[in-house]
């Protein structure tokens, strides 16, 4: 049994590690912004701290973890059958996880105590299924274009096109189809992360990543562009930051927060680099990393307590208590990521 400290300081050094602390701060984002989404008081909220909490939920989030994701898709070696096993894999498991997740609430429906359609949870669009998605299509791509870095700017550039043009308030008559297309383009309320827009910042990730040699930057020029970064997030922060912090609009956002967005995860990913430069030796930075690294394990486990906890504890959290939620559900995270490393090959295959 290997020490917990010892395995986290013991991570080797990695060309990906700025991508690692992306990764590790998007699950510390995700998990604040789900306490403050499902537990916070409604005054808690609606304040500017929730505001805030939302917006460190948004883009530093969700856009980052999937460009991320298009990143190393990229710089994958494997073959279309094993992205599109990844791919069905990863759908499949979301669907799992909305079931463990909403477990409490669907067990409340059977008895009677929770008037919900149970439906809507279990196949919710979350992070998951677009993510297993997102692989699908890439891979499919990938197998066409090749290395052409211009045909996947040009699909880029329609899928931001198309999803122009979908009609607000679009939801399909037919029952199959609202749920299919859900999974798509979707205003349906449990329809948080479908392809369209979605599937833009793991393109962005996998177009970086192809262009990556070519984009090779001095210290110096780094420290311009975070300059530049900060001054653009000065200047353009309140002409988003009501879209964001506006769940549905932020679900189903257009061409003006996709296009911020991918400006922001520019700077973002600039100042990781930076950050990591600096600072990637402290503990506190290769814990991050290590979460990071152990991403889906991280968000498995959180949702699975934060999930449960909302149908039991909705909006009743007030307070010192939100830093008592947060504080509480990274010890089980990083207990749980831990202990799967350790024991996963004995749970999956008995070894």
């Amino acid at each position: 049994m290997n020490n917990l400290s010892e395995i986290i300081n013991s991570e080797p050094d990695s060309r990906n590690a700025a991508a690692d602390l992306l990764k590790g701060l998007a699950v510390l984002f995700m998990i604040q912004v789900h306490i403050t989404e499902l537990l916070a008081t409604e005054s808690i909220y609606r304040s500017i701290a929730g505001k805030i909490s939302l917006f460190l939920g948004g883009p530093p989030a969700a856009p980052v973890f999937m460009a991320v994701m298009g990143y190393f898709i990229a710089k994958s070696k494997k073959d279309i059958q094993s992205g599109l096993l990844r791919g069905l894999t990863l759908f499949a498991g979301g669907i799992v996880l909305n079931v463990l997740l909403n477990a409490t609430l669907i067990f409340k429906f059977f008895l009677g105590t929770a008037e919900v359609n149970p439906l809507q949870y279990i196949f919710a669009v979350d992070i998951l299924p677009l993510a297993g998605l997102s692989i699908i299509v890439i891979s499919a791509l990938k197998f066409f274009f090749r290395d052409k870095v211009y045909l996947y700017g040009i699909f880029t550039v329609l899928i931001i096109a198309v999803n122009q043009f979908i009609p607000q308030g679009y939801s399909p008559e037919n029952s199959s189809l609202r749920y299919i297309s859900a999974y798509i383009f979707s205003s349906e309320h449990w329809s948080y992360f479908p392809l369209l827009p979605w599937l833009v910042y793991p393109l962005i990730g996998f177009i970086f990543a192809l262009s990556e040699k070519k984009l090779t930057l001095k210290a110096n020029q780094n420290y311009m562009i975070e300059g530049i970064f900060i001054l653009f997030f000065i200047l353009t922060i309140n002409t988003v930051f009501d879209t964001v912090t506006s769940l549905p609009d932020y679900y189903h956002h257009s061409i003006e927060l996709i296009i911020w967005n991918i400006l922001f995860l520019a700077g973002y990913a600039a100042a990781a680099g930076v950050i990591e430069k600096a600072a990637g030796v402290w503990s506190v930075m290769k814990w991050i990393k290590w979460i990071g690294k152990n991403v889906t394990a991280a968000y498995v486990i959180q949702w699975i307590i934060l999930g449960n906890a909302g149908s039991l504890f909705y909006k009743s959290l007030d307070g010192l208590w939100f830093f008592v939620w947060f504080a509480g559900v990274l010890v089980f995270v990083t207990a749980g990521i831990w202990f799967w490393g350790e024991y996963k090959n004995k749970i999956i295959i008995g070894d």
